[in-house]
């Protein structure tokens, strides 16, 4: 009697941590796909870019961000502040509009799950591209981490962005 209930009390923890592991593991695939997402946004740069493709894009921009997203990045502003989707939305589609060139790209991307529908992701980002009316380029590597929230919907949003300079190593 004892191994049979030893056998099904070892058989629920196995099948309850292969649940946690597929379920975690999803969790982060999705988060990382964002990140994939943004860098291929950012790659579709120029002012001859197709304005339905463009639409479409801006769509993608939406999902994965919260109706409204904290930032901080002490070199830029000094301190912290919130922007609106549809601000950030217009921003980043009028940048990319004035770039000839531009690369995003996220290295090491750790993801993390501190509670349950609340992720947070680190890692190194570094934008580069060209900006005809300035006659130059830009390359810029920064350390950032990104809060997400899962929404009832199952969709991981960014509600906040914090990004630094990369400290020396």
């Amino acid at each position: 009697m004892k191994i049979r209930i030893s056998a099904l009390v070892i058989a629920a923890a196995a099948a309850a941590g292969f649940f946690w592991w597929r379920v975690s593991t999803a969790d982060e695939r999705a988060v990382k796909r964002a990140f994939r997402e943004l860098s291929e946004l950012a790659e579709k740069a120029g002012p001859d870019v197709n304005p339905v493709l463009a639409a479409l894009d801006a769509s993608r921009l939406r999902k994965l961000l919260a109706p409204s997203v904290e930032f901080s990045a002490p070199e830029l502003r000094g301190r912290s502040w919130t922007e609106s989707r549809d601000e950030i939305v217009r921003q980043a589609f009028a940048a990319k509009a004035r770039a000839a060139r531009l690369s995003l790209v996220f290295e090491d991307v750790d993801v993390s799950f501190p509670s349950p529908g609340r992720a947070t992701a680190i890692g190194e980002a570094t934008l580069s591209g060209s900006l005809p009316e300035f006659d130059g380029s830009f390359d810029g590597t920064r350390e950032f981490s990104v809060s997400f929230r899962r929404d009832p919907s199952g969709t991981w949003r960014a509600t906040r962005v914090a990004a630094a300079p990369v400290a020396a190593k």
